[in-house]
């Protein structure tokens, strides 16, 4: 596909995921929640990185509060400068500021974590396909990041999202896993085998 091509693909899933009314959305998120709390990957976990959403982006903010209940170590993303990412470890959901893109991230002050110690990555992304493939904002903060995590990456999306396949490029990485309101798929990789 041709640049102009992702771009039209990218602006239609981001008009299609929006036009779904928020209870839907907001519903559909719940599902995605339960569906991860009850995963064995996600119980193993010590430290897993969630984001906060953006739009009409799948919710997980009762999903990072219930990391932190049960004791895990919750990681944000901080976007520095555009296409460049560090993961964040925090105590509470407030308090976060705004980043380089007016995402909610924690304060420039709070010291980054090593990509190294996550153990589960959740991922969020304009679209997916079936393989484990990811088509993400455009801005390319995830592409430099996630290559040097070991964790599981696990893509968070609708399943109005999932595309039979997407146009991956050299340096895309594919998803262990994908997580809708219909439940997880793995493709392989890290997600079957645990931590």
């Amino acid at each position: 596909m041709t640049p102009q091509e992702i771009a039209a693909l990218r602006a239609g899933l981001r008009k299609a995921r929006a036009a779904v009314p928020r209870e839907q959305r907001l519903a559909m998120s719940r599902q995605i929640e339960a569906c991860l709390a009850g995963w064995d990957v996600f119980l193993r976990a010590r430290t897993v990185l969630a984001y906060r959403p953006v739009g009409s982006e799948a919710g997980t903010d009762a999903l990072a509060q219930c990391v932190l209940d049960a004791g895990k170590q919750l990681l944000l993303p901080r976007c520095l400068k555009k296409g460049w990412m560090e993961a964040v470890r925090v105590a509470r959901l407030d308090g976060l500021c705004p980043d380089v893109y007016g995402i909610p991230a924690p304060p420039p002050n709070v010291p980054a974590a090593r990509a190294e110690e996550i153990d589960l990555l959740l991922v969020p992304g304009v679209a997916f396909d079936e393989r484990g493939g990811r088509l993400g904002q455009g801005g390319g903060c995830y592409d430099r990041f996630l290559p040097r995590c070991a964790g599981v990456i696990t893509g968070v999306a609708f399943s109005m999202q999932v595309v039979e396949r997407l146009p991956l490029r050299a340096h895309d990485v594919r998803m262990d896993a994908l997580l809708t309101e219909r439940g997880i798929m793995c493709f392989g990789g890290r997600a079957p085998l645990g931590l």
